[in-house]
């Protein structure tokens, strides 16, 4: 087993998350066996990891793309706007140094 895992494979295995709630949670709401407030909530959680690891892709990229910094098309407008991204989605880490 690996602990590494490309961030595409990790969003994928949200989104096959998500999905699998979206398929599920009704049938507990329906059956009592989840409230729909809390049904809402763990969808927009799992939304909201899913945006913050696309987010992690789309830095990486940024970051690690020479050509596109050589061609001019990575600036460190570029990063900036990325790690701004991240602060958002992410601001505990932010309050923390991480970005």
């Amino acid at each position: 087993m690996t602990d590494r895992w490309p961030v595409a494979d990790l969003v994928k295995c949200v989104e096959r998350e998500l999905g699998k709630r979206r398929a599920v949670y009704p049938r507990l709401v329906a059956q009592d066996k989840m409230r729909q407030d809390q049904a809402d909530e763990e969808i927009a959680k799992m939304e909201h990891v899913r945006l913050v690891l696309e987010q992690v892709g789309s830095l990486l990229r940024v970051v690690r793309d020479p050509d596109a910094r050589a061609q001019g098309l990575a600036e460190d407008g570029d990063i900036h706007h990325e790690l701004r991204a991240m602060h958002r989605l992410v601001p505990e880490a932010a309050q923390e140094g991480l970005f």
